[in-house]
């Protein structure tokens, strides 16, 4: 039996919070127990900068401060863990491996 969601977290934030919404109201009216799933979110096109990128950027992108809030929002609309795939990414880069330690130095600032 599953007890919760592993959903792809979509770029824009007011997709992301229909999402959790429709998820969340889906599970309750089937009767799944418990009464709230685990959601464990899965982000592929994050990119952690330097600095602010703005308000024009995707959901969960951005600096360390932007990509925190909005991890925090995730927490809000109901997600449990969030777990970032910077594989996809860059990966395929020829200096992809250092881009991803750089990425994960960051991220480690997020949580």
């Amino acid at each position: 039996m599953t007890n919760g969601f592993n959903p792809v977290t979509p770029p824009i934030a007011a997709n992301a919070e229909q999402f959790f919404t429709a998820a969340r109201k889906a599970w309750q009216e089937a009767g799944r127990e418990p009464t709230q799933p685990q959601i464990v979110v899965r982000v592929n096109h994050d990119y952690i900068a330097d600095h602010d990128l703005g308000n024009e950027r995707q959901f969960l992108t951005g600096s360390v401060a932007q990509v925190r809030e909005d991890v925090g929002q995730l927490a809000a609309w109901g997600a449990t863990e969030v777990f970032f795939d910077l594989m996809g990414i860059f990966a395929h880069l020829p200096d992809g491996f250092k881009l991803i330690m750089d990425q994960v130095h960051l991220l480690r600032a997020v949580a």
